[in-house]
């Protein structure tokens, strides 16, 4: 079994050779170790013939499993849309926003508010992720991923629209709120998930 120094100074390699996130370097390092636990004789040897023969093979790997995170981002995302509390959400803020819009004397109040929601729950995000960036020191795949998309999306999903109809903003606002309030609730139990099993 090789001691925690030999497994730290595989870690420090693989994440110098380029493979950044935490848990598949964790993957990679655990692949690594049960390869040289048996070898006999010096390890820093045994390491650099392994990596003379497997380095490229672990690059590829890596590339690999960096595209089944995307698949996986892309998969919680989609399922966020497909769940029944998303709809739920969406048409419990837009009857709640319609129907306080009927006792709004100057019909900004309601608008104004969403708009702010939809303004603040973003910039949140964008801040969490602005820390987990520069702060972290181990950045895991698949929350990486979502956070781009919570940091880019912010920004594209915030363009204008072209449309001064409060029926169709209010709908836009109310399925805008909702999906962000379930990524928030997938990103953070993502991140639950990442800490109990790599200890992070």
């Amino acid at each position: 079994m090789l001691t925690k120094d030999q497994i730290q100074f595989t870690d420090r390699y693989l994440e110098k050779s380029g493979i950044k996130y935490m848990d598949i370097r964790q993957e990679m390092t655990d692949h690594v170790a049960t390869a040289l636990e048996n070898e006999e004789g010096d390890f820093y040897e045994n390491f650099r013939q392994y990596m003379v023969q497997h380095k490229q093979g672990l690059m590829q790997s890596n590339r690999y499993f960096k595209k089944l995170a995307l698949r996986r981002a892309f998969g919680i995302l989609k399922n966020i849309v497909l769940k029944p509390v998303f709809w739920f959400m969406a048409m419990v803020i837009f009857m709640v926003s319609y129907t306080a819009k009927q006792y709004d004397i100057t019909g900004d109040t309601v608008m104004y508010s969403l708009e702010m929601a939809g303004n603040v729950i973003p910039m949140m995000l964008n801040l969490y992720f602005i820390y987990y960036w520069i702060f972290k020191k181990e950045v895991h795949s698949v929350l990486m991923r979502l956070l781009l998309f919570m940091y880019f999306g912010a920004f594209i999903f915030r363009i204008p629209i072209i449309s001064h109809n409060t029926n169709f903003l209010t709908g836009y606002y109310a399925l805008y709120i909702s999906f962000y309030i379930l990524l928030i609730q997938s990103v953070w139990q993502l991140n639950q998930q990442y800490k109990l099993r790599y200890n992070d």
